[in-house]
């Protein structure tokens, strides 16, 4: 029997099926990071929606 591989968000540290995980860039591509291995992380697509309005100065939605 096959186990799920799990991934764990880099910002709430809860592991995670690959299905609701995104892989994020540290710095986004558009703020000049680059597409390597050093400037990518996990993150759990609640964190990785956080982490995109933080990077982007957007304040979260109320609901």
């Amino acid at each position: 029997m096959r186990k799920a591989v799990r991934g764990t968000c880099a910002r709430c540290g809860f592991d995670y099926l690959p299905s609701a995980v995104d892989i994020d860039h540290i710095r986004p591509l558009s703020r000049g990071g680059e597409d390597v291995d050093d400037n990518v992380q996990v993150l759990c697509k609640t964190c990785h929606k956080l982490k995109t309005n933080e990077d982007f100065d957007r304040k979260p939605l109320p609901f």
